[in-house]
């Protein structure tokens, strides 16, 4: 394992492209340690970065390893809701991602942590919007009900009055509809009365 170290010395004060050459730097090797100093001089006050990292050939080992391991981690295809959910859901399921990405960038959390796709998926298509229904969504428990429950149901109780989507159970019909002779025969029986 051959580690090497790159030096970067970025200006406070003002944005310089030594900071995106360290940013791009950093996301294209295989870091292994950054110290970081800050430092007055009589002409410069900058941070001063020293990145120790892996050298190509090894990064690119680890790299191609990385990926097979994710290969054979993930078999299934990834699902485009886009596809599988009807326009309108769609646009209330791209609302709660935005939403989730939002929260999560916030708190520092990864996305999934918060509500995974299949979950905002579900809630769209169901229009879930009370607690008492997100419960039934399945893998949100009582810590997820805890943390975000609240601000789930808001979300979607905005975007429901937003879109005026009709959120009323539906009636469902339990006897069979009159035939005409049996409407007939009501009325008959109604006018005797």
């Amino acid at each position: 394992m051959d580690i090497q170290i790159k030096f970067f010395s970025v200006p406070v004060g003002y944005e310089s492209d030594v900071e995106q050459d360290l940013n791009q730097f950093l996301r294209h090797h295989k870091i292994v340690n950054i110290r970081k100093e800050f430092v007055c001089q009589p002409d410069q006050i900058c941070w001063c970065y020293a990145v120790e990292y892996l050298s190509d050939v090894d990064s690119q080992k680890d790299d191609k390893s990385a990926k097979e391991k994710k290969k054979k981690k993930d078999d299934k295809p990834a699902i485009d809701y886009a596809e599988v959910l009807s326009p309108d859901d769609f646009a209330i399921y791209a609302k709660m991602r935005t939403w989730r990405k939002e929260l999560a960038d916030k708190k520092g959390e990864y996305a999934f942590t918060i509500l995974t796709n299949a979950q905002m998926a579900q809630i769209a298509e169901k229009k879930i919007h009370t607690l008492q229904d997100l419960e039934k969504v399945s893998g949100i428990g009582e810590q997820k009900i805890n943390h975000y429950g609240k601000a789930i149901v808001d979300l979607m109780q905005s975007i429901i009055k937003e879109k005026n989507i009709d959120v009323s159970p539906k009636k469902t019909q339990t006897t069979k509809p009159l035939s005409d002779k049996d409407s007939q025969k009501k009325g008959i029986e109604e006018k005797k009365s």
